[in-house]
């Protein structure tokens, strides 16, 4: 009823004796009380009229969301939660707005329960009108304090804040279907810093179904500092379910990143369930940046997301640039991640990671999702990471998996930096290559890298000699893929060395699209026949081998030429007319170099020695048996070496097969052109 002017001077005389009673009710100490539930009924922030009292109740007889949580924080409430709903807040277009003025929302200080998914529209915590921007406890959303531990929030949408939008500052929280930094229309409300920010222990950020929407904040879109065993899963950073461009910015810092910035150790970002890990997309920098050991990042799609759009990250999908010990990806099934679109797949500038499992440039239904470089090791620290599988691992792709490599402007470059010394022990071994731009592996990311008689030089991985393989072919007596090499290292180089097998995704590139197997070389300069056994790979008459070597410190070396086709008889099949001889191996050399570059880009050059006096025919041909470039026709003393040039002129890029005769046989040996 309303009031009549007596009782409006009643009302006044009783006022000093209510507020006293109010002051003794705040001052007091407040038992431990069991869960509360309060009802947040109003868009207002004003608060609690008597803290403590076991009511949400505001001067005008409302509950807000501040005097709810002055209430809650009041209270201790032992082991169970306090509870704030929404159900009876006013919804007008679809919103419930909060709007805060001055210091915000206190800081919460005892365990809760927030859960906007109770109300009838989206509940949005407005920060424009907080004026505290200096201090990230009275300037940010919702500050999880220490006492709070065992907290949950769900399904607020946190925005304009000057610093964070989540904040937290104790352990053991649970941050699940919020929208941070932008309302559920895509409106851009992003925060002035990250909009998660973590600095405090055993947290889970997302689940599988239940993950936050982060995006248009000025900072990371999750921030970890001095945090460990926090679980992030099931995000959208930077887009949404339907691509949409929404990413966070930072701004602030060259080597930070937009999406997720972890300085901390042993976190989980990601995991190998349906849902488990998070979309990464559209972020300023990178998709993940480390600066920590132990962290694990796995099942995120980054730069492209699950049906394969593009959503690149404008710099990097994922950086490790400290730390050491990180994994990327890992052995399973959904434990890799698909990175895909970004200018640089992965970035290291960290020592000791493994990368395995992941699709890089593609996924797993094969799609083209390339990236510039897919990863690149710097000169700065990167030493000792596991691309794939390890220097002294057995290689069982039927229980573990390499990465897949591919569409990627460049493959693996090792080397490339501005500063420090040339990353070396880094392994790359049991990975699938194929459709890359430029080389698979490129020591010093340069390029092609010449062998060096002896393996005297250094610089990324050493610039560990390939293997130099002289012929590959198939052996049906034995069912077996035959490989003839051999390698040149130096004197100090310690023993055994493990040689991979592959076979090319296609003679002119080189790259190792499939392991097929793995053996010991255990003295420099032999020349090994290795038989490879067949019956369990799928190959064709034409495909090509391709070895690496990898030295019992770690060092990997780049792909040797390509040497095939695995049944000689094929080529002869191609021939076109007849008129070209089929390229038959022959299992001696007799006085025939290795050409030298190889690979080349335009000229090489290769030594004949024949054993007697009479004619010399050498002669290029390309893989189908046609000849494309004489080479010498003539005589030649015999013991006398003759240096010949092999000149590429307008040939294009691919494998070619220099065939001599002489002596009453012909021997064989592959160039690699590149361009």
């Amino acid at each position: 009823m309303a009031f009549t002017s007596s009782s409006k001077r009643g009302l006044d005389t009783r006022f000093p004796i209510l507020l006293f009673t109010f002051w003794c009710l705040v001052q007091a100490p407040q038992p431990a009380a069991a869960q509360a539930l309060f009802e947040v009924n109003t868009t207002g922030s004003a608060r609690d009229l008597v803290p403590g009292d076991g009511m949400c109740l505001t001067f005008l007889g409302r509950c807000s969301l501040r005097a709810a949580i002055e209430e809650a924080n009041a209270t201790p409430n032992g082991a169970s939660p306090d509870v704030i709903r929404f159900t009876g807040i006013p919804v007008t277009g679809g919103l419930a707005v909060i709007s805060l003025a001055g210091d915000g929302l206190p800081a919460i200080t005892d365990a809760v329960v927030i859960d906007g998914t109770t109300a009838a529209g989206e509940v949005v915590l407005d920060g424009t009108s907080v004026t505290s921007p200096g201090e990230a406890l009275t300037a940010s959303g919702l500050v999880l304090d220490a006492g709070s531990e065992g907290s949950t929030v769900r399904g607020l949408t946190v925005g304009k804040f000057p610093w964070f939008g989540i904040l937290l500052r104790s352990d053991n929280h649970v941050i699940v279907e919020n929208r941070v930094g932008v309302r559920g229309d895509r409106t851009d409300i992003g925060n002035g810093k990250a909009g998660v920010y973590l600095a405090s222990d055993n947290n889970i950020v997302g689940r599988a179904g239940e993950g936050n929407v982060i995006g248009f904040n000025g900072s990371a879109g999750i921030h970890l500092l001095n945090a460990q065993n926090n679980t992030i899963r099931g995000n959208y950073i930077g887009t949404d379910d339907t691509g949409f461009a929404m990413g966070n910015y930072h701004l602030n810092g060259f080597e930070f990143a937009g999406g997720i910035t972890v300085n901390a150790d042993s976190n989980i970002i990601g995991g190998p369930m349906p849902g488990m890990g998070n979309i990464i997309g559209f972020n300023n920098r990178s998709g993940i940046y480390v600066d920590g050991v132990g962290n694990k990042i796995r099942g995120n799609y980054i730069g492209a997301d699950t049906s394969g759009r593009n959503i690149a990250n404008t710099f990097r999908g994922i950086l490790i640039h400290d730390g050491g010990g990180n994994t990327i990806g890992g052995i399973g099934d959904g434990m890799g991640n698909v990175i895909g679109f970004n200018p640089y797949g992965i970035l290291l500038w960290a020592p000791e990671t493994k990368i395995q499992g992941n699709y890089i440039g593609t996924n797993d239904a094969g799609d083209d999702l390339g990236n510039g470089v897919a990863i690149l090791i710097g000169t700065d620290g990167g030493y000792g990471n596991v691309i794939g599988f390890g220097k002294n691992a057995a290689i069982d792709l039927s229980v573990d998996k390499g990465n897949v490599i591919a569409f990627n402007e460049s493959g693996i470059l090792i080397g490339e930096g501005l500063i420090g010394a040339a990353p070396t022990n880094n392994t790359v071994r049991g990975n699938s290559f194929y459709n890359n731009d430029e080389l698979a592996i490129d020591l010093g990311a340069d390029g092609p890298t010449v062998n060096d008689t002896g393996d005297a030089d250094a610089g990324a991985n050493t610039l560990l000699n390939f293997p130099d393989v002289t012929r590959a072919f198939y052996r049906p007596g034995s069912d077996a893929i035959v490989v003839e090499y051999s390698i040149s290292t130096a004197g100090t180089q310690a023993y055994p060395l493990t040689v991979d097998a592959y076979l090319a995704d296609d003679p002119a590139s080189g790259e190792g699209k499939t392991f097929i197997g793995s053996s010991s070389y255990t003295s420099s300069g032999a020349i090994a026949q290795w038989e490879i056994p067949a019956g369990g790979i799928a190959w064709d008459p034409m495909d090509h081998v391709v070895l690496t070597v990898t030295d019992t410190l770690g060092n990997t070396s780049e792909f040797s030429p390509a040497q095939g086709p695995l049944d000689p008889l094929s080529i002869a099949a191609a021939r076109r007319g007849g008129s070209a001889p089929a390229l038959e191996f022959e299992t001696e050399e007799r006085g025939v170099s290795a050409p030298y570059p190889n690979p080349f880009s335009g000229i090489a050059s290769v030594t004949i020695t024949p054993a007697s006096d009479g004619p010399v025919r050498a002669r290029l041909f390309d893989l189908l048996g046609r000849e494309v470039r004489p080479v010498f026709d003539g005589r030649l003393p015999a013991g006398s070496p003759a240096t010949f040039r092999i000149d590429a002129g307008d040939l294009p890029a691919g494998v070619y097969v220099l065939r001599v005769e002489m002596d009453g046989f012909a021997a064989t040996r592959r160039l690699a052109l590149v361009r």
